[in-house]
Parts: structure tokens; sequence; C-alpha cells
């Protein structure tokens, strides 16, 4: 399958949610997209949601430039790589879910079965002749085993689709989800 990438409507926050909303579909139980734009899971144990991709403040509003549907997953992103989200399976066929937050530095990766609680990544990144390819751990024995951290790169800080050893991803600046 090639990857789908669909361009959002800024014309207002209720359009561009209403837009993701539109992209997602049904979201994999737990998860919810508020009308700001903020991704939070419920796991199980765990009394409050967890921040999966907020806002600068936790609540803030975000817009999201672009949709990109893979064979293993969707992704939205902000075009600056500011903010980005994956909905993925991972290596046990439970939902992950992979964030990074507006203005953070870190990714937050989760299995919606197994977390109980955010389980954090580095999101620093170094500017190299190559990129690298991480397996996301979601922190509790399971990993997404096409969704990648990308701490050493060639081209950050941009959303759009990329092809590296043959195989294609989107890719959010600092996450890649492989088709």
């Amino acid at each position: 399958m090639a990857i789908t990438r669909v361009c959002f409507t800024k014309a207002n926050m209720s359009d561009n949610h209403d837009a993701i909303m539109a992209f997602l579909g049904t979201l994999p139980s737990g998860l919810t997209l508020d009308s700001n734009n903020n991704l939070r899971a419920t796991l199980p144990g765990v009394a409050d949601p967890v921040a999966v991709c907020t806002g600068s403040n936790g609540s803030g509003a975000m817009y999201f430039d672009y949709g990109f549907s893979t064979s293993n997953g969707l992704m939205v992103a902000r075009q600056d790589g500011a903010a980005a989200f994956v909905i993925a399976a991972s290596n046990l066929g439970t939902t992950a879910a992979i964030g990074k937050s507006y203005s953070a530095s870190n990714i937050n990766a989760l299995d919606l079965s197994n977390s109980d609680g955010s389980f954090s990544l580095d999101g620093t990144q170094i500017t190299a002749d190559i990129t690298s390819f991480v397996p996301i751990v979601l922190g509790d024995h399971t990993y997404a085993p096409k969704c990648f951290a990308c701490n050493t790169v060639q081209c950050g800080g941009r959303a759009f689709q990329m092809i590296a050893g043959g195989r294609s991803f989107a890719y959010s600046g600092l996450i890649a989800l492989e088709d």
C-alpha cells in the first residue's frame, strides 16, 4: 500500500479538528481527541487520562497540517515538526499511541492494553549524514515494530514522506511510521 497524505483545513480550530476526526475515523477504545486536538489515552488501572500529544500548556489548541495513512497505522503531524501523533500496532497486536507534544523534547509512547503510565523517550535530535531508525519502546515489554524514533537525522523538523533503504515512511521530523 502506498502512503496517502491528507492536508487538513486550518480555516479555524473547529474545522481543523473535524477534518482530523474524519481522517482518523473511530478512535481505538481508550483514545480521545478533544476539540483542541489534544490526544489522551485512558489506561488500565490509571485514574486520569495520560497525555500522548498536547498543546504547549497541556491543553492548548494545536492545528495540524497533515494526516498520513500507511499499511501500519496513522500519523497526524504539524508541518513544522513541533507536534505529531501515531496510532499503530505493538509487537503483541495491541494498540500503540505515540506522540510528541507541542514544544516538548520527548516522545510519549504507550500500549493501550499493557502500559500503566506514559513512557517517555528522549526527543533530542542530532544532525548527521545518516538518519537512524530506532523502534519505539512502549514501556511495558512491548514496542512498535513499524514506528521509529529518529534522533540522528539528515532532515529534521519537517513532516513529509520519505524513502530510506528502499522503504517508505511517513515522517514527522522525529517519528517515522513505515508503510
